[in-house]
């Protein structure tokens, strides 16, 4: 189906021009796919440091990326590192945006970051359950509650999001298949899907590989949006889909 479920929005608005990335230490690789897409975008990384797994001082990395004039600091780290990492940036005094990525600061995390996270900006390849303005959330709690009456809201995170894209990705292969569903016959129907509506849960899919990418040529779900962090912890949306393929090693 063409993915005419959703409404059009105004591109994202230029947060960062000059970025610092912060990532866990022996984990330096993560950086390099959040520098194309800096540099994709018209900005610039000014500095990256990296933060011990444990017991992390956040302070000196920090400071590294501030003293580099970075006016925006892009967290790639796992969630155990992410509240400590807003607590520097805060104690800093800095002028300096946070971004972080939705998977690592769902809404538990929000909630213990507090007012520390107000302001700051996650980016998620998914539509994020806590946007108060997306339509789709109420029909993936709706369907969960139809298996297990139990769930509630607090059930649809980006997982579970993700995971009623994808089921719907699923169907429409299998509607595609003539005659028997082999694993053969589902693949060909898989790799021939373009413009799937899933209803805005994620970017309407389709299965087409990214010709400029040689480590993630068949990462189908190359689009992102950015978020902004409210202070009761909700979340608005800072305009459209935007295709990072180009970005991809």
């Amino acid at each position: 189906m063409p993915a005419t479920s959703r409404s059009a929005r105004p591109p994202p608005p230029r947060v960062c021009k000059a970025v610092g990335i912060l990532h866990q230490e022996g984990r330096e690789e993560t950086g390099k796919p959040i520098t194309a897409g800096v540099v994709a975008g018209g900005g610039k990384v000014v500095a990256e440091a990296s933060a011990p797994a444990t017991n992390p001082d956040m302070s000196a990395p920090v400071a590294k990326l501030v003293d580099a004039k970075a006016d925006c600091i892009a967290l790639s780290l796992p969630t155990t590192l992410t509240v400590q990492a807003y607590t520097a940036i805060k104690q800093n005094g800095a002028a300096v945006k946070i971004i972080g990525v939705g998977d690592n600061v769902q809404a538990s995390v929000r909630k213990d970051l507090g007012a520390l996270a107000t302001g700051s900006y996650i980016v998620s390849t998914a539509t994020n359950p806590d946007d108060p303005a997306a339509k789709v959330i109420p029909k993936i709690l709706a369907d969960l509650q139809t298996v297990n009456p139990s769930r509630t809201k607090a059930d649809v995170d980006l997982y579970a999001v993700n995971a009623w894209a994808a089921a719907h990705i699923l169907a429409a292969g299998v509607a595609k298949v003539t005659g028997d569903v082999t694993p053969a016959s589902l693949l060909t129907a898989m790799n021939s899907l373009q413009n799937v509506d899933v209803q805005d849960a994620i970017h309407a899919f389709s299965a087409t590989p990214v010709a400029t990418s040689k480590q993630f040529s068949h990462f189908f779900n190359h689009y992102a949006r950015l978020y902004q962090i409210q202070a009761d912890g909700s979340l608005v949306v800072q305009g459209d889909w935007v295709d990072f393929g180009a970005a991809m090693p």
